[in-house]
């Protein structure tokens, strides 16, 4: 097929959005001639990915500017500023204009949008003669209003603000044109597919945008045992922001109270000092570990050699590192609500109800005790991680995925007709 993938965000070696773009953009040219429009803020990091070879030397290129308006692009070490989300909308109509000049030479079989990727931002090559996918998208989890209370003042804030930005994007008609149009629109969790719905979309599935490359795959195999002098540790990787949910990990290390055991947290945020008071509070702040970001590789070795990744987030859409412990043969601990509740089961970790906060550190607290205690149980979870990982998320295993759902919406297309363009 001929395929027109939009990844306003789309660049190698980069967290979050630009990587989704990127790997789903090179997944989508391993088997379909694709054309991808993406910022130009990407373009110096795309030429050198092309130069070095492989799959980026397959795919066409086209960068635009919104007015010759240049903008970093957030990575994963902050959120999306005011700026971006405008400048995102201004890249929409000059990214339409040029799509619309490419369909009528090139005559696209598929149009597919990839980032932003977030239900409550609209698409506007959704508008083009063709069949149109959306997504993966999320955005639509949401931080039990139980646990606000134990989110600070600046935590609140984001969640109010996040709360009425997606209230706003729901009755976006852009938003809600993307969605009627959309011959698949595509979530990243259950919850997102409701939304979805919600906003007109008639044909949902649900995917995950998150994957691991066989490279890394084959990296993460578990390594020997630590050596002996090392003390056993529980590890979470985050950025240290209040809904990632780093408070309620403390406190349940705390209540589990484990005789050498430590925890190391990688990550940098505004929520650091809070949480480091917060383990002197709780009298553990000897056996808790700040280590600050660090390298690829590094985290690696400490997923390798760690008892479990902890990530207790709120509200993720998908979560990487998760995936990344999994195939490192490692347990994750997990509430059971967003991305992560789909990625790891009772098999391969413990997702945890989020009913109230009290609930869910004694949820995590006996999730650590059991994981601590038991070498057997370890094993199996992290052999079985290992399994669900290479059975579900790798980076080939979504671009066959890709290929069966482009099959699909072009059927469902067909079968739509021509007098009911709109509605699939």
């Amino acid at each position: 097929m001929k395929v027109l993938v939009s990844a306003y965000a789309c660049a190698p070696n980069r967290g979050s959005e630009p990587s989704i773009g990127w790997h789903f953009a090179t997944q989508v040219a391993r088997l379909h001639e694709t054309w991808v429009l993406t910022s130009s803020e990407n373009e110096d990091a795309i030429r050198r990915a092309t130069l070095d070879g492989g799959i980026a030397g397959t795919m066409n290129f086209v960068f635009l500017e919104p007015f010759g308006w240049t903008l970093d692009l957030p990575t994963r070490r902050r959120p999306i500023p005011l700026a971006a989300n405008i400048h995102y909308y201004a890249w929409q109509a000059f990214a339409f204009a040029k799509a619309r000049s490419l369909h009528e030479r090139l005559a696209f079989d598929i149009v597919h949008h990839v980032t932003f990727g977030r239900y409550y931002s609209p698409s506007l090559l959704s508008l083009l003669p063709t069949p149109f996918i959306w997504g993966p998208v999320g955005g639509g989890e949401s931080a039990p209003i139980a646990f606000w209370t134990g989110l600070g003042l600046r935590g609140v804030t984001y969640e109010t603000f996040r709360a009425l930005a997606r209230s706003l994007g729901g009755w976006d008609p852009f938003v809600r044109t993307t969605a009627r149009r959309s011959a698949v629109a595509t979530a990243t969790t259950p919850e997102t597919a409701a939304r979805l719905r919600k906003v007109g979309a008639r044909n949902v599935h649900l995917m995950s945008a998150s994957g691991v490359s066989e490279e890394d795959f084959l990296r993460g195999h578990p390594s020997a045992p630590a050596p002996d002098d090392e003390a056993p540790f529980f590890l979470a990787v985050a950025r240290l922001v209040p809904w990632k949910g780093i408070h309620l990990a403390l406190r349940a290390f705390a209540l589990a109270d484990l005789p050498g055991v430590t925890f190391r947290i990688v990550g940098t945020g505004a929520d650091r000092p809070r949480l480091e008071r917060l383990a002197r509070r709780l009298g553990i702040e000897d056996r808790v570990g700040f280590t600050g970001e660090l390298g690829r590789n590094q985290v690696r070795s400490l997923l390798r050699d760690c008892l479990a990744l902890v990530h207790p987030s709120l509200h993720d859409s998908g979560s990487t590192v998760c995936l990344e412990a999994m195939a490192a043969g490692k347990p994750v601990i997990c509430l059971a609500v967003g991305g992560p509740a789909t990625q790891v089961t009772s098999d391969t970790g413990f997702s945890i109800f989020a009913v109230t906060p009290r609930q869910s550190v004694r949820g995590i607290a006996d999730a650590l005790t059991r994981v601590a205690g038991d070498e057997a149980l370890r094993a199996t979870l992290g052999r079985n991680a290992r399994h669900r990982v290479r059975d579900l998320f790798t980076w080939d295993q979504r671009g066959r995925e890709l290929s069966r759902l482009y099959e699909h919406a072009s059927k469902v297309t067909r079968q739509a007709g021509d007098g009911d363009p709109c509605v699939y």
